[in-house]
């Protein structure tokens, strides 16, 4: 996944069965009701901090129960190096999968779109703190020693069950994935 909106294929709950959809990175939360406000704000909303959750200040705290699973095959951290100009990328996958899921949090636009009259279902990656190895990669920036939460399959699929409790979400989001 890339910073510029782009599609990804996410998971949602509907009366408690799975359902894919395609949405867009970069979430598009109810407050950003003109396209002003879209430009401004969106980007703030592509990735949010698992310690936020349960702020009621924060808008992660209205979409607790718009959760969601990002079908990935890997994803991109970058790394600073002393001395080199840009910074170097790293593609992180699984070393035992090549597909596997971020959490995330989902919200349809409130602004239709001009062509079809549809909202548009957006998304954003839960992040946490990073395990070691992502530590040593994603050394710099505002955001810097954080990754997507990764869990086993069997942990993810509990992330969209619609009974899902405050405790049973805060050790989901709490799991740390070893560095191995």
């Amino acid at each position: 996944l890339s910073m510029s909106h782009r599609k990804a294929l996410v998971i949602i709950s509907q009366e408690n069965r799975p359902h894919l959809k395609q949405f867009e990175w970069g979430l598009i939360a109810d407050y950003m009701n003109t396209p002003e406000k879209v430009k401004q704000y969106r980007i703030q909303m592509a990735n949010a901090r698992s310690e936020k959750i349960f702020d009621k200040q924060s808008a992660w705290y209205r979409l607790k129960n718009q959760r969601c699973l990002i079908a990935v095959t890997g994803f991109y951290e970058h790394r600073t190096i002393k001395g080199w100009k840009n910074k170097v990328p790293y593609y992180i996958k699984l070393a035992n999968r090549s597909n596997f899921f971020l959490l995330g949090f989902y919200n349809y636009s409130p602004i239709p779109d001009i062509e079809t009259g549809e909202s548009k279902g957006t998304f954003t990656v839960v992040t946490r703190e990073a395990n070691s190895l992502i530590k040593s990669i994603h050394n710099d920036s505002n955001n810097k020693h954080r990754m997507p939460v990764l869990l086993q399959p069997e942990e993810a699929i509990k992330w969209i069950s619609e009974d899902l409790t405050a405790d049973e979400i805060k050790k989901i989001i709490a799991y740390e994935i070893p560095s191995e």
